[in-house]
């Protein structure tokens, strides 16, 4: 009867949350109307017919330099005048820093090296809006979300500094002082000091923010130059264009002024290769706690080994982490996606542990869901309670995950969370400011020149996955893969390391 059951409510999520569609609702009524018939031959439910999560046109081209562009025309947004997202992106993140912190500290010298270009015109109904800098594991962010018209110009003044740079001789003090402050904030965050505990299990590189903080201290502005002289080029970079643009006139003037710029008399990565990639090692360390008597309660993190992106489990991967943690409805800021305590596993938790909050430990520094990250990544869940030991925690989430796999892996779940993860997805990249859309082009991008075209046909990707997928999935990575565990907690006798 289960299987009956999954396909009456496939079929009314699909009528309910896709009314816009009349290939779903014709789908959804035929579903409906079919569904004693399906019931009779105990089929399981069939996966739901979704929609694109994003339709609108995508092309890319690579320049003279070896700058690859994408270029992609977004819908309009209501209540917000035409706008375009411009943004800059080179992979040398945090993963690949030979130094920690020397990614953070580059990012904020190209950001902040003027141009002469600029143009800070932003659209009716976003005024002030984003503009700025992200480092992340897997890249380096720089964008701005502009008036339309004003496209061309701003991805000129956000590139600018790949081909030369001229800052000015106070901006290193400056910025020295400004990536300290952040660090300092940082520290701050329970729910950041955890995941960088986790980070720092899964990576050797990824040391306490005293470490950071102590290493953005000691550099000096030849080392600083000669990391962005390695990571900031043409050749090793990703110019993302997307919003209300006409595509054949914003690439006929782009090209000529992208051709037009002199060589670039820097010297490429190739020359100074020592300085791009650090080895990517697995800690040996399995669990870390650390402490502020700042924290409250104890956040407690979870890290899995997750499948590479060219694994047949990463979409299974995808949806898994829908199904399990829920949530991701409407949100009011970027960065705070929030999942659910009333996810398969937030109520398996809860008859364990009073659980305060349920997470990924994503928040923005990562996209969400992460199809455009790089390898190597971790899957994390994240949880917040008043006490425990680490090893209690570690326990109670063990049976909980062996009890979703048990019990809550049923063809009704698969369809509705297939069904919020599309939902999502399409709020999420028609975002007014385009920045989910524009991380996500430039990350498919740096893996393969074709890359962003995968977001047209991501939705027949998540249709396919079946249940025997997630449950192989969950059962590889989660139940028996790669795993550390890591707690930040209220420590008022300071006994702990630092996060």
């Amino acid at each position: 009867m289960a299987d009956c059951d999954a396909t009456a409510a496939g079929a009314n999520l699909a009528m309910n949350r896709r009314a816009n569609s009349m290939k779903s609702l014709v789908f959804a009524a035929l579903a409906v109307a079919t569904g004693a018939a399906s019931c009779v031959a105990a089929s399981p439910a069939p996966s739901p017919d979704l929609d694109p999560v994003f339709a609108g046109d995508v092309r890319t081209f690579t320049d003279a330099s070896g700058l690859r562009v994408v270029l992609a025309a977004a819908p309009p947004n209501e209540s917000v005048a035409a706008r375009a997202f411009v943004g800059v992106y080179t992979p040398y993140g945090t993963d690949r820093e030979v130094t920690p912190g020397l990614a953070h500290f580059s990012e904020h010298l190209y950001s902040n090296t003027p141009s002469g270009l600029d143009d800070h015109r932003y659209p009716d109904g976003m005024e002030n809006f984003d503009s700025n800098a992200m480092t992340r594991p897997d890249y380096i962010s720089v964008w701005s979300t502009v008036s339309a018209d004003a496209a061309v110009q701003r991805a000129l003044g956000r590139s600018g500094a790949l081909w030369s740079r001229a800052a000015p001789d106070d901006l290193f003090a400056r910025q020295q002082q400004r990536v300290i402050d952040e660090l300092g904030r940082s520290i701050g965050s329970q729910s950041y000091a955890a995941r960088r505990a986790v980070d720092h299990l899964f990576y050797a590189n990824k040391p306490s923010f005293a470490v950071e903080v102590d290493n953005t201290r000691a550099f000096a502005a030849e080392e600083i130059d000669r990391h962005l002289d390695a990571t900031y080029a043409p050749s090793t970079s990703v110019l993302v264009i997307a919003g209300e643009i006409d595509l054949d006139a914003v690439e006929a003037d782009l090209r000529a002024k992208l051709d037009a710029r002199p060589k670039r008399s820097r010297p490429t990565s190739a020359e100074v290769g020592a300085w791009v990639d650090a080895p990517r090692m697995r800690g040996e360390a399995r669990t870390r706690e650390v402490g502020s008597p700042d924290f409250e309660g104890v956040w407690f993190a979870a890290g899995f080994a997750a499948p590479p992106r060219a694994s047949d489990d990463y979409i299974a991967m995808i949806v898994l982490d829908q199904l399990l943690l829920g949530g991701r409805g409407e949100y009011d800021e970027l960065w705070n996606i929030e999942r659910a305590l009333d996810s398969p596993l937030g109520r398996r938790l809860a008859t364990r542990l009073a659980i305060s909050t349920l997470d990924d430990g994503r928040g923005y520094s990562s996209a969400s869901p992460p199809l455009a990250e790089g390898d190597p990544a971790q899957f994390e869940i994240h949880f917040a309670v008043a006490d425990g030991v680490l090893s209690d925690l570690d326990a109670a989430l063990t049976a909980a995950l062996a009890e979703v796999y048990a019990e809550d892996l049923t063809a009704e779940a698969l369809n509705r969370a297939k069904l919020d993860l599309v939902d999502f997805y399409q709020r999420w990249l028609a975002d007014a400011s385009l920045r989910p859309l524009g991380d996500h082009l430039a990350g498919l991008a740096m893996h393969d020149a074709a890359g962003p075209a995968r977001l047209a046909t991501l939705h027949e990707d998540i249709e396919s996955v079946t249940l025997s997928d997630v449950r192989s999935a969950m059962k590889r990575y989660l139940l028996n893969g790669d795993r550390r565990v890591a707690v930040a907690r209220h420590d008022p006798t300071g006994v702990l390391p630092q996060p």
